[in-house]
Formats: C-alpha cells, structure tokens, sequence
C-alpha cells in the first residue's frame, strides 16, 4: 500500500525557522521513497505543516490489521534547532478478516468491510454490534453463529450487507442463532426493546441466510436475495416486517409456533411460505411464486395480495383462517384443502385455474 504522509505540528516554545524533516524508520516492512519535507517557519502557538511537500511511503502487503509500525520524524531548522519524534502509524486496511470466537462486546465498524475467513461464533453474553453501511463477506462452506445477541441496524441510505466472497458462485452456510442467543424484546404495543434484531440488512447468495433455533432476532426492512432458503425459523415465533424476498427456492420454512409475517414481499420462489405452526400471515404481496402458501397448522391468513402463482396460490391442512385476500391469475388452484376446516370468507378469487 502506498500513500503520502503529511504532519501537523505546534509549536509550543520559540520561534522555529526554515524547518526540514526527514522520514526514517528501523521496521523492513516500511520503504520510504521521499523521505524529505519542508515545514518552513512555525511561530510560537501556531501550526505547521508539511501538505504541501508529503513524504512518500509504501506498507507491505504482509502488514496485518491494527499493526502499529514506528517511524522517526527528524526535524533541523536554523540556529542549531534539532528535535526527532517517534510516531506510531497504525494500519487500518479496507478488509479485516475474521473468524473465531468473539468473546467480549465488539463493533464492526462502517470504515472498512469485513471478511469472514471460517466460523465466527458470538459467545453468551456477548453483543456483536454492526454499523450502517458495513460489508460482511463470508466465504464458502463457512458460517456465523450467534450465541449472544446480535445487533445489526443498517438505514436504507447504508444498509448492511452479508454476501458470500466466493467468486464462482459457492455458497456460504448461514447466520445461525442458537437456543442461548438473545431474542428480540418488545413492548405492549409491538415497538423494539433490545435484544438481537436484524433491520436494513441485505442477505445474499447463502444456503439458509438465517437459521433459528427457539430464538429469534427481530427481521424488519431486511432483503433476502438468492439464496436456497431464505428462514429456517426452527421453533421460534419470528417478527418479520417490511421484508422482501426473492429468487430461492424457500422463502420462509416454519416450523412451529405463531411468527408474526407482515406488509413483505415473496417473488420468484419456489414456496414463499411453508411448513408448520399458526403464524399470522398479513398485508404480504405474492408474485410469480410457484406456490405462495404451503402450510400445516391454525394460521391466519389476512389482507395478502397474490397475484401470478405458477402453481397453486394456498395449500393448507388443519384449521386457518383465510379472510380478506385476493387471489388472482393463478396457474393452480387459489386454495388447496389437504385436511381441516378452514375457515374461508371474504377473498376476492378471480381468473385462477383448476
């Protein structure tokens, strides 16, 4: 890595005049190719620079994150002035790789992108913390498990993004949390407390982007693309909210309990939602999906737009509600009964097949 080096000085006692500095260091890893600069005159109190004479230098390639390498400012100027200061430059390259146990509170910050090189694992008791704007690459075969809390908060201007690092197309595993993480908190009327949420987060290119156990993060804002599954909510009750999910074979698979899916997206999935549980299932749009709604349980199925399945739109067995949805242009039936009594009212049904 190459840059330009430039220093502030103040000048704390008399007047210093025509100041030369020269740039030296004792670390191999350090070359200076224009070790020479020109601060000129520094009165008394004020500040001095080198800007516009920088010295040059180039880092190894072989300098890990957060290394701090000595360099030696050598100042002369007239009337004998002389005067060296050690300095510590400290290496913050663009990429940190990571992995391994995380063992007290951290934040990865928004000033660089990390890279996941094998298994991190959050430990109990312990928040990872992830700013706005970050980029988490993850390589392939490889996960993070969240045994503490998590607690990623992107915007929609700097979301946050996990994708995998591979360049032909190899997927990473998954961001897991286990029965000892920290599932979201909320108050009586629904808003975020604390524990692990997942909000503007942007999830690419996994084989299950996120696996639960018994505890769920809460999911709002969040962008689930390309991947084999998007959720695996083990037999947690997830918060899902304002979600989109695209291009996969499974969106969300339940598997028991009552999640809480509501005003997302479901595009171009093999099956939007499936699996087992009495979830509320609200104000979600359906589009080209093969099936939107496969499921085994009591769920509540309300005010959901489906539009354009390739296959049959709702597929149920036991006893859900099914209420005010429309359901058109399916290449299925609207809705399949395997076994139940379902409770059927008030969906606009129109220009499906058998």
């Amino acid at each position: 890595v190459a840059f330009d080096l430039a220093f502030s000085l103040r000048n704390q006692w008399l007047p210093a005049r025509a100041l030369q500095a020269t740039l030296s260091s004792s670390d191999s890893r350090v070359t200076i190719s224009d070790g020479e600069a020109n601060f000129g005159d520094i009165a008394p109190g004020q500040l001095g620079s080198n800007a516009s004479d920088p010295f040059r230098l180039t880092i190894a390639d072989t300098v890990a994150y957060n290394t701090s390498l000595p360099v030696t400012l050598s100042l002369q100027g007239e009337g004998g002035y002389s005067l060296d200061l050690a300095v510590s430059l400290q290496m913050r390259s663009s990429v940190q790789e990571v992995s391994g146990q995380i063992s007290q509170n951290t934040t990865w910050s928004r000033d660089k992108s990390y890279l996941v090189t094998n298994a991190v694992i959050v430990r109990p008791g312990v928040t990872l913390t992830i700013e706005s704007g970050v980029t988490v690459r993850v390589a392939a075969g490889k996960f993070m498990r969240i045994d503490g809390t998590l607690v990623a908060r992107g915007t929609a201007e700097q979301p946050i993004v996990f994708s995998s690092s591979s360049t032909s197309g190899e997927r990473w595993v998954s961001l897991s949390f286990t029965n000892s993480a920290v599932a979201a908190s909320f108050d009586q009327t629904g808003r975020y407390l604390g524990g692990s949420i997942l909000e503007h987060v942007e999830l690419r290119d996994a084989d299950t982007a996120v696996t639960l156990a018994s505890r769920a993060p809460y999911i709002v804002d969040a962008s689930f693309t390309n991947n084999s599954t998007a959720i695996n909510a083990g037999t947690s009750a997830p918060r899902i909210l304002r979600s989109s999910f695209a291009d996969g074979s499974n969106g969300i698979i339940l598997n028991g309990g009552a999640a809480q899916i509501e005003a997302s997206s479901f595009q171009n999935l093999e099956t939007a939602i499936s699996g087992t549980g009495n979830p509320l299932i609200r104000a979600n749009r359906f589009l080209h999906n093969t099936a939107a709604i496969n499921l085994h349980g009591d769920a509540q199925i309300r005010e959901n737009q489906l539009e354009d399945q390739d296959g049959t739109a709702i597929t149920v067995n036991g006893s859900p509600q099914i209420t005010d949805n429309r359901i058109v242009r399916s290449a299925g039936s609207a809705i399949a009964i395997g076994s139940g009594a379902p409770r059927i009212m008030k969906n606009e049904i129109v220009d499906n097949g058998d």
